[in-house]
C-alpha cells in the first residue's frame, strides 16, 4: 500500500459513537437517528422496569427543560414520554403547550400519562394557550374522559 499511496498513508482512527443524552438535544429532522439507538434499547428493554422508566424520563424532562435543545429533539421526547410519563414530566409538557410547533405533540404526551396531574395541568391550560391550540388541549381532555375537566369545557362553549 506504501508503494501505491506514498507515505502520507495515516492508520485508520477509530471512532467512538456520540454519547446519546449529548446527542439528543442537538438532533434535527434528517439527521441520522443511529446515536440514538441505546435510548431506543433500553426503552424497550424497560418494560415494567420502573427504576429505569424513571431514569429515562428524568433524562427526557431535562431535554425538554434545555433552551437550546433543538425542536426536533423536543419532538423526540415528547413521543417518548407518551410511552413512560408520568406526573414527574407533567410541568415540562405543560411548558410546551403554547409552542406552536410542539403544543400538539405534547397534548399527546399529557393524555396519555395515567396521573390525575395531567388532568388538572390540561385544565388549567385551557385559559393560557392561544385559541388555535386550544383545540389540542380540549382533545386531549376529552381523549382522556377528564369527568372533572366538563364544567371547564360547558364554560368555553358559552363564550
Amino acid at each position: 500500500m506504501l508503494k501505491k499511496y506514498g507515505p502520507e498513508i495515516k492508520p485508520a482512527v477509530a471512532r467512538t459513537p456520540p454519547d446519546p443524552w449529548d446527542y439528543l438535544p442537538r438532533y434535527s429532522w434528517g439527521a441520522p437517528r443511529r446515536p440514538l439507538e441505546p435510548i431506543e434499547e433500553t426503552l424497550r428493554r424497560a418494560g415494567r422496569d420502573g427504576q429505569v422508566r424513571q431514569t429515562l424520563e428524568t433524562r427526557f424532562v431535562e431535554v425538554l427543560k434545555d433552551a437550546a435543545a433543538t425542536p426536533a429533539a423536543k419532538d423526540y421526547v415528547c413521543r417518548r414520554l407518551a410511552l413512560i410519563g408520568s406526573a414527574a414530566s407533567v410541568p415540562a409538557l405543560v411548558a410546551l403547550l403554547p409552542d406552536e410547533q410542539l403544543s400538539n405533540l405534547a397534548c399527546c404526551a399529557l393524555e396519555r400519562i395515567p396521573d390525575s396531574a395531567a388532568d388538572e395541568a390540561l385544565r388549567l391550560a385551557l385559559a393560557k394557550v392561544p385559541n388555535d391550540l386550544r383545540i389540542g388541549v380540549i382533545r386531549a381532555l376529552g381523549n382522556r374522559r377528564s369527568q372533572p375537566a366538563v364544567s371547564d369545557l360547558a364554560r368555553w362553549l358559552a363564550i
